[in-house]
C-alpha cells in the first residue's frame, strides 16, 4: 500500500524471521512436503558447484526464499498452520481488491502514488499504479482481487461482488499490464467454467458477458487505451512483445550453457546477459522476465524436475475437485501461471507476488490435504 509509511526491509525480515521460528517451535506433528524440501536441499549445493558473482547476493536472497517458504507455503504442515494459512489467505485476497476498487477511484481522483521509468513517463504509457507503487504491481493485485470478487459473485449470489469484480479488471487496464490483463481473462474463464458444471451452462454464462461487454464497450472502452497504446509501442520496436524478448532470449541461452543445473539461484550469466538489460549492478536484482523461464536457466533441469510437479500436481489435483473452494483456487493458480509467462518473481522472497503465489500454493495444498476440516471449519 503505497499511501502508508514504507516499511524498512529489516522489518519485513524481522517478521518472517519470527513467524517463522513460530512455525518451526511452537507446532507439533509438523510434517514436511519432501519436493519442496528436496528443492531446497539441493539449491545450497548448486550455489557452491556454479559460484554466481557475489553481487547477485544469492545466499542472502535464498535464505529469504526459505523464510518466505516456511511461512505460507506448503513446507512444513499440520492443521494448525493449515488455518493460519487459510486466515493469511483471506487478508491476502481482501487486500488485493480493496487495492484494486480504491485505484479503480484514484484514477479519476487524481491519485498515483505508482513510480515509472522515464521511458515510460516519456510514452505515458504504463505510469498509473494506483495505490500500489508501481503499475506492474497493481495489475496482478487488482487482477487476484477480480477473481476472487468474480468467484464470490457466483457463489454467493451477491451482486455488489460483481460490480467489485468490474472495477478491479478495470484497474488491470488502467495499469496497461497486458500479462496480468491475459491471466485475469484466463481465470475468470476456468472460474466459470468449473463453477456452472456443464458446457451447456458455461456458454450461455460466457455468452452473456461477452454480449453485455460489447453492448457497454462505449462506458469502458477507453479503459483498454493504455493496454493498446503499450501495444502499438512495442509493435513500433518490431515486436509485440520486444519489452519480453530480450529477457526471455537471454534466459534461454543461459539455460543451454548449463542445461542441468542451472547458472545460480537468483543469478544470471553476465557474458550472456549483459547486453539484455533487467540487471543492477548496485542492488544484484535481475529483471527476469518469466518465472518459468528462471526456474530452468536458474536450478537446470534438475530444480525444474523437483519444482514443476509441486506447480502442475497441485493444479491437476484442483482441476479434478468439483467443490467451490477448489475452484477458487485453481481460478488464481491459473491466473498466476499465465501471469509468470511474462514475469519472474517465483524465486523472489522479497516480492508481494511471490508471497501471493506460494501463499495460494500453500493454502492449495492443505485444502487438498485438509479438505473435509477445512470445509466444517469454515462453516462454522
Amino acid at each position: 500500500m503505497a499511501f502508508l509509511p514504507s516499511m524498512p526491509s529489516m522489518v519485513l525480515y524481522g517478521v518472517y524471521i519470527a513467524y517463522a521460528l513460530y512455525v518451526l517451535f511452537h507446532s507439533s506433528n509438523l510434517t514436511f512436503y519432501k519436493p519442496l524440501l528436496v528443492f531446497l536441499l539441493y539449491v545450497p549445493v548448486q550455489l557452491m558447484l556454479v559460484a554466481p558473482d557475489s553481487s547477485f547476493h544469492c545466499w542472502d536472497r535464498f535464505v529469504l526464499f526459505v523464510l518466505l517458504l516456511i511461512c505460507v507455503s506448503p513446507l512444513l504442515n499440520n492443521l494448525r498452520l493449515a488455518k493460519n494459512r487459510r486466515t493469511i489467505f483471506r487478508i491476502a485476497l481482501t487486500v488485493c481488491t480493496f487495492l484494486g476498487v480504491g485505484s479503480f477511484f484514484a484514477r479519476f481522483l487524481g491519485i498515483n502514488y505508482g513510480t515509472s521509468r522515464t521511458l515510460d513517463n516519456i510514452l505515458q504509457i504504463g505510469t498509473f499504479g494506483g495505490l500500489t507503487h508501481h503499475s506492474m504491481l497493481l495489475g496482478p493485485v487488482a487482477a487476484v482481487g477480480c477473481v476472487f470478487c468474480c468467484w464470490m459473485g457466483y457463489t454467493r449470489r451477491i451482486k455488489i461482488y460483481w460490480c467489485l469484480g468490474v472495477l478491479c479488471i478495470t484497474a488491470v487496464m488502467f495499469s496497461a499490464s497486458r500479462s496480468a490483463l491475459v491471466g485475469a481473462i484466463a481465470a475468470i474463464t476456468i472460474l466459470l467454467y468449473k463453477l456452472t458444471g456443464t458446457k451447456a451452462k458455461f456458454m450461455k454464462v460466457a455468452t452473456s458477458i461477452v454480449l453485455l461487454a460489447a453492448v457497454t464497450l462505449p462506458i469502458w472502452g477507453s479503459a483498454l487505451d493504455p493496454v493498446m497504446q503499450k501495444y502499438k509501442g512495442n509493435v513500433a520496436e518490431g515486436s509485440a512483445y520486444s519489452s519480453r524478448e530480450n529477457l526471455w532470449s537471454a534466459r534461454v541461452m543461459e539455460f543451454e550453457s548449463s542445461p542441468l543445473i542451472g547458472v545460480g539461484f537468483d543469478a544470471i550469466d553476465l557474458n550472456l546477459s549483459s547486453a539484455s538489460g533487467g540487471y543492477d549492478k548496485d542492488s544484484g536484482m535481475v529483471e527476469s522476465g518469466s518465472s518459468w523461464l528462471i526456474i530452468l536457466s536458474m536450478t537446470g533441469l534438475i530444480g525444474a524436475i523437483l519444482l514443476f510437479p509441486v506447480l502442475f500436481g497441485t493444479y491437476r489435483q484442483l482441476w479434478f475437485d468439483s467443490s467451490p473452494q477448489a475452484t477458487i483456487l485453481l481460478g488464481l493458480l491459473t491466473f498466476f501461471f499465465v501471469h509468470m509467462i511474462a514475469e519472474g518473481y517465483i524465486f523472489y522472497g522479497g516480492s508481494m507476488l511471490a508471497f501471493l503465489l506460494w501463499l495460494t500454493i500453500g493454502v492449495s495444498r492443505d485444502f487438498l490435504q485438509y479438505r473435509l476440516i477445512l470445509i466444517n471449519c469454515r462453516s462454522k
